[in-house]
């Protein structure tokens, strides 16, 4: 298939990548785990479901990997936006560490994959940074930042 041009509003991956197109499945379609939505999250999750020997059927009722991820920078961290503060507020400090731990473990096994099945996938390790650019919401950066501090360091890849 051909890649498509790219328009102002489209992102590099969209405009570089071909259509998917597939047929809706049967009305009979059986499978041991069912993952709605062809994006980045939905396509990970299959491809550990089935390497656990899962039979796993995706279902995307649009082009694959074309919402959130189709947008997306293509950067990984563990730094989305102001979680962690929140995170603490409302479960806890032991909440906000699992799920630093969690997303240093997603980077990890990201990384592992990539050098499993020999993809170069360009990665670099480098500080994530959230800011702002409104006075008003310096506070709420500045508990983000001790809170993820408080959730500890996540350990290097």
């Amino acid at each position: 298939m051909a890649t498509e041009r790219r328009t102002v509003d489209e992102s590099y991956w969209i405009a570089t990548t071909p259509r998917t197109g597939y047929p809706p499945p049967s009305t009979d379609l059986t499978a041991d785990v069912a993952v709605i939505g062809g994006g980045i999250t939905g396509l990970c999750t299959s491809w550990e479901l089935v390497r656990a020997g899962l039979d796993v059927v995706v279902l995307e009722a649009d082009r694959i990997a074309a919402g959130v991820t189709g947008y997306t920078t293509a950067r990984l961290t563990a730094a989305h936006g102001l979680v962690y503060a929140q995170l603490e507020a409302k479960h806890g400090a032991g909440s906000a560490r699992l799920y630093a731990l969690s997303q240093q473990d997603a980077l990890d096994r990201t990384a592992a994959l990539c050098a499993e099945q020999n993809i170069d996938a360009d990665l670099e390790h480098a500080p994530a940074y959230t800011y702002t650019r409104d006075p008003q919401h310096i506070d709420e950066v500045r508990d983000e930042a001790e809170a993820a501090r408080r959730a500890g360091p996540t350990r290097p890849s």
